[in-house]
């Protein structure tokens, strides 16, 4: 009887414990579960939750991470430069009028831009 008594103590310890200090929940909980019913990656789901970028992701995350753009441009190179080569297209994304546009060649991220919030 004492044996089961200490373990039902610990084990409301433990509980008490657990629920004073919650895993850090992702940023936007409904973002978060509708990338996992997706993809099923924790780690791409938390970043993509807390709205942030990473190079190499598809339209699709992006879309997931910061909504649907306001406007789409897609640009075919007419020459060879450090841009790319001729004939090949890329895709920007614009939102809004904060400066934060995103860049896709091939349909992955190859350069975003975020606003500097500092000024």
């Amino acid at each position: 009887m004492r044996h089961a008594t200490k373990a039902a103590i610990g084990l409301l310890f433990a509980l008490a414990f657990a629920l004073a200090s919650p895993a850090k929940a992702p940023a936007n909980k409904a973002v978060y579960l509708r990338c996992m019913g997706t993809y099923k990656k924790a780690r791409l789901c938390k970043v993509i939750a807390k709205g942030t970028l990473k190079m190499g992701f598809t339209e699709a995350e992006v879309e997931m991470a910061w909504g649907k753009p306001d406007h789409i441009y897609t640009v075919i190179m007419q020459r060879t430069g450090i841009f790319g080569t001729r004939g090949t297209s890329h895709v920007q994304w614009e939102y809004g009028t904060q400066g934060q546009d995103v860049y896709f060649t091939g349909g992955k991220v190859t350069r975003y831009d975020v606003p500097d919030v500092s000024k």
